[in-house]
């Protein structure tokens, strides 16, 4: 009996081992294998009346010898992604745009004749009605039954009557409509007073309100500049200013990782103004410590916008190196001092 639960509990003790090392190997594959990423793409574009961009973008991203690839390519036929698992697709996405095109036109052409399916018997019960209708003739006893109109003339003596009782009611009208001007007359001037008062307390009410906010902006003004003394205060500490500069070491560190490793292609380029040309061409510079000869970069100073070039770069990102980076920066005893300084400096901002 003993012997059997003890095979037990080895089989259980193995599973668990062999799941525990599984997932150990996965961890460590993420961790040290790398993320691969290549790019190529070409284009040439010139403003016209009737031209569009002429380009072509294909990306791929995979990861442990292919196995996870994800490719992109992007153009004027539209927009397509492809992700794969041991060569076997599992994801699709996009198309061209005369297969969406198609796929539109058969939607509508459903759509259509299913409404022409529905709506023709219905007109043709109505047209039946209509034409049944319209053929029917009008019974004769219905003809009889309409009564004729007749025109009678008024008769003489209820007109005097009524000519005798509108001349007596006159005056009263009259009484009655000087009652009511009066009366509306009155009614108009107290609103008239009502308003100019409801004007007087809105302007009071606006100027106080007007001195409350502009108060309370000078408030606001005098603490920002406290505040901002206490940060520039801050800022310039040489402790801070040391720990400022290490950060941006391991941040450089992290870009060039980051960073292609393998990059070549060839730009031409000009924009409407030849001015706004060199400028662009300045900005470029500053990037020459990163693309060198790699890039070549060349200008085109005419009065128009061209863009021709071709590009391909390829890369890798590995987890561990990035992670290695950010610890290195957490753990690093002025950082964490320089954190709980600005902590301290943010409770007294907002307690001010």
């Amino acid at each position: 009996m003993l012997s059997i639960i003890w095979s037990i509990l080895k089989i259980i003790g193995i599973i668990l081992l062999v799941i525990l090392g599984l997932l150990l190997a996965i961890f460590l594959l993420v961790l040290f294998v790398p993320l691969r990423y290549e790019l190529k793409g070409n284009g040439s574009y010139e403003k016209e009346e009737e031209s569009s961009p002429d380009f072509l973008v294909k990306a791929r991203v995979s990861w442990l010898l292919r196995i996870v690839c994800v490719s992109i390519r992007a153009g004027k036929e539209g927009l397509k992604m492809r992700a794969r698992l041991f060569g076997i697709p599992f994801l699709r996405s996009g198309g061209t745009k005369k297969e969406k095109k198609k796929r539109k036109k058969a939607g509508k052409q459903k759509a259509e004749d299913l409404l022409e399916a529905s709506v023709k018997p219905e007109e043709q019960h109505d047209e039946k009605i209509a034409a049944d209708v319209t053929s029917a003739e009008m019974p004769p006893e219905i003809k009889s039954s309409v009564p004729e109109l007749s025109s009678k003339e008024p008769e003489t003596e209820g007109d005097m009557l009524t000519a005798q009782s509108l001349d007596s009611g006159n005056e009263q009208t009259k009484k009655g409509a000087l009652r009511r001007l009066f009366e509306k007359l009155r009614d108009v001037i107290g609103k008239i007073k009502a308003l100019f008062m409801k004007i007087k307390s809105a302007v009071l009410g606006f100027t106080g309100n007007l001195r409350c906010t502009f108060e309370k902006i000078c408030g606001k003004i005098r603490k920002m500049a406290d505040s901002a003394g206490e940060i520039r205060a801050f800022l310039k500490a040489e402790e801070n200013r040391e720990v400022f500069r290490r950060v941006a070491g391991e941040g450089k560190k992290l870009i060039l990782h980051i960073l292609p490793r393998k990059l070549s292609g060839n730009i031409i380029f000009g924009l409407e103004d030849p001015a706004a040309t060199g400028q662009a061409l300045a900005v470029l510079g500053i990037l020459y410590p990163v693309i060198k000869e790699r890039l070549q970069v060349t200008p085109v100073f005419e009065n128009r916008l061209y863009l021709k070039g071709d590009l391909y770069f390829k890369g890798r990102i590995r987890v561990f190196s990035l992670l290695i980076i950010l610890l290195r920066i957490w753990f690093d005893k002025k950082f964490r001092a320089m954190l709980r300084r600005g902590r301290e400096l943010k409770e007294s901002i907002s307690r001010a």
